[in-house]
C-alpha cells in the first residue's frame, strides 16, 4: 500500500501533519476552508474544518506558485535521484522582498508533491503531499 501524508508547513518553517491517507495521492491545492488534491483520475475535498473527505470538482485555477501577496515564489528541487517519479526534495521559498531563498523543509516526494495552489489565502501557509520513504524505496 502506498500512503501519503497530507501537510501544511508555514512560511516560518512550523509543520503539521493534517492527515495519512491509505492511498497515494498529489497535486494539493488550496480552496476555500478546504483542500482539493488528486487520487487517481478523480479529485477528493478534505475539510479544514472537519477532516472529512468528500467528492470534487477539478480545481479550476492557473499554476502557480506565487503567494496571493506576491511576497513568496515556491519550487521544489530534488535532492536525490528520481526512481518512478519519486525522490528526496528540498521545498525552497524565496522571499521576494528580500531576493533570500531557504529550504523550508525537505521530504519524499515528486513533481506533483504540490499543486496549483499551494498557498493559503493569507500567503502563510502551504499545503504538500509527502510520502513514507520505506514504500517507495
Amino acid at each position: 500500500m502506498k500512503r501519503s501524508f497530507l501537510n501544511l508547513i508555514t512560511v516560518d518553517g512550523r509543520m503539521c501533519r493534517l492527515a495519512e491517507l491509505g492511498f497515494f495521492a498529489d497535486s494539493p491545492s488550496f480552496d476555500k476552508n478546504s483542500i482539493i488534491f488528486r487520487h487517481g483520475d478523480k479529485y477528493k475535498r478534505f475539510s479544514l474544518d472537519t477532516g472529512a473527505i468528500s467528492e470534487a470538482t477539478p480545481p479550476e485555477t492557473a499554476k502557480t506558485h506565487t503567494s496571493p501577496n506576491r511576497k513568496y515564489t515556491l519550487r521544489l528541487e530534488f535532492a536525490s535521484p528520481v526512481t518512478d517519479n519519486l525522490g528526496y526534495v528540498h521545498m525552497i521559498l524565496r522571499n521576494n522582498e528580500a531576493s533570500s531563498e531557504t529550504v523550508l523543509t525537505r521530504f519524499m516526494g515528486c513533481a506533483d508533491s504540490i499543486g496549483d495552489v499551494p498557498f493559503s489565502s493569507d500567503s502563510e501557509r502551504i499545503v504538500f503531499f509527502g510520502y513514507p520513504a520505506e514504500e517507495f524505496g
